[in-house]
């Protein structure tokens, strides 16, 4: 989708990584019939991006971030990857807060196995800067709620309503902070 959407800024090249086949096979058959030249994808994830030093003018990492067992190392690949001047834009999700802290959950958050770290907006912050980044900002921060995620005629499984709790919505099912979305955009010097 974010690819697509890239591409009506008439950029040189979009390279999209996706470790996953069917999601790979879906690119592939829907800009069959896009047919966007200037578009492709590998199936690579996050952690190949050391193939590529300074090779990239932008990255977006997009809902990646809490999935990875070491954040700042996913943040240094990042940051090798981009050229000099280069910049990220990063989405995750976060906990609120002010204090500069990551929840770690003990097995699952809002019911998501392989989630790892869900840092506040001043952790990912510090993380940026700890890995390297300058003039980071954190331009949008809001509570997830079920207006962006729901079930649909197209989508009938769990979805958010299902991972907060009934009695409390400020908390996910396991008792945890529920989630917010934090938008970073920093820059490799």
């Amino acid at each position: 989708y974010y690819m697509f959407r890239m591409a009506e800024q008439a950029p040189k090249f979009i390279l999209g990584f996706e470790p996953y086949v069917h999601h790979y096979y879906t690119f592939k058959a829907l800009n069959s019939f896009a047919g966007l030249d200037n578009l492709d994808i590998d199936l690579l994830g996050i952690e190949h991006l050391p193939l590529f030093p300074t090779c990239f003018d932008v990255i977006f990492c997009l809902g990646i971030l809490y999935h990875r067992p070491s954040p700042i190392d996913s943040l240094r690949d990042l940051l090798t990857a981009l050229k000099p001047g280069g910049c990220l834009l990063l989405e995750s999700q976060a906990i609120p807060g002010e204090e500069s802290v990551a929840l770690f959950p003990e097995k699952t958050y809002a019911k998501v196995p392989g989630t790892w770290f869900v840092p506040t907006a001043a952790c990912m912050h510090n993380w940026l800067q700890r890995a390297g980044f300058s003039n980071i900002k954190c331009f949008c921060s809001h509570p997830m709620s079920s207006l962006e995620q729901r079930k649909t005629d197209w989508m009938v499984f769990e979805s958010y309503q299902d991972f907060i709790d009934k009695q409390n919505p400020e908390f996910t099912i396991e008792g945890y902070p529920a989630p917010w979305r934090v938008f970073f955009r920093a820059e490799k010097k």
